[in-house]
Parts: C-alpha cells; sequence; structure tokens
C-alpha cells in the first residue's frame, strides 16, 4: 500500500502543472503575423490569389452550403472497364515475376562465379584468331586516329561549372 501511495504522491505535482498549462494554453492568443489567414495570405503574396477571411467569404460560403446540388444517380456511375486484368491474371504475373526475380537471384548469387581453366580459355581465344591479319597500323592510319582525336576534342565543349 505503500507503494501505491508513493506513487500517487509523485503523480499528484506532474497532473496540477499539466492542468496549468492546459488552462494557459486557451488563454495565449496568436499575433496578428501568425494567424492563418495572415500565413496564407503570404503564401499567396506573389500570385493574385488572396485569402478573404471576412464576411464576404463567409457569406458566399453559406450561400453555397444553402444550394442544394443535384444528386448522382445510377445513371452517373461508368461502365466497367474491359481492359483491366482479372485477379486470376493478376497472380499470375505477380507469380511469374516473383519466379523470375528468383531465378536472377540464383544467377547472380556469389558463388556463381568462378575462373577456373584460364590458361585453357586463353589458348582457346589464341587459336580463333588470325595472325595474319593482326598487322601493326600503319603511318596513314596512325595519322587519320590523330585527326580524328584532334577534331573531337575540338568539338568538345567542357560543362558549366557549378555555382
Amino acid at each position: 500500500m505503500n507503494v501505491v501511495a508513493r506513487i500517487l504522491s509523485h503523480m499528484a505535482p506532474i497532473a496540477a502543472l499539466t492542468g496549468l498549462a492546459a488552462a494557459l494554453c486557451g488563454c495565449v492568443s496568436l499575433p496578428d503575423d501568425e494567424k492563418p489567414s495572415a500565413q496564407l495570405n503570404r503564401a499567396t503574396a506573389g500570385t493574385d490569389q488572396r485569402i478573404d477571411a471576412g464576411p464576404a467569404a463567409s457569406a458566399a460560403i453559406a450561400r453555397v452550403a444553402a444550394e442544394p446540388g443535384k444528386m448522382p444517380s445510377f445513371q452517373d456511375i461508368p461502365t466497367i472497364p474491359t481492359d483491366v486484368r482479372t485477379p486470376t491474371e493478376w497472380r499470375r504475373s505477380v507469380l511469374a515475376l516473383k519466379s523470375a526475380g528468383a531465378q536472377l537471384a540464383r544467377e547472380s548469387a556469389p558463388d556463381t562465379f568462378t575462373l577456373n581453366d584460364t590458361d585453357g580459355f586463353a589458348a582457346n581465344t589464341r587459336g580463333k584468331l588470325d595472325a595474319a591479319s593482326a598487322t601493326p597500323p600503319t603511318a596513314a592510319e596512325i595519322a587519320a586516329s590523330a585527326a580524328f582525336v584532334k577534331a573531337a576534342r575540338a568539338r568538345a565543349t567542357p560543362p558549366p561549372r557549378p555555382h
């Protein structure tokens, strides 16, 4: 019983301060420049739209609220679209996508790439090359390449510097 009394004795000042703070919050008034209408007017200052919180706006709101609008009918409901997937087609599509994702994860897992028999790979590639067609470039080819590089560098412009 002493524990409960001790807890309640500690909570009483906190409850009193909370009640006092709540009561004082109701007495606080915002300055004119922090009222919602002033903030909205500042937000729309660059445009021609101004927020009118005066009686003219209240009268317009009351007039619109008093006029009954057109009641919707069942004819206003749009027809059911025909180009929408059925739930079965959605399920099939989702399962196909999940299956493709799982296959991609299996194929690109860390243990799927190995470098075995690199000497055999190099020998096979060398066997496919034709040694007679591999000749060094001529002076004319080197000059044509250099001219192309020079022209490309002349056309290139660096991007603008960030400010």
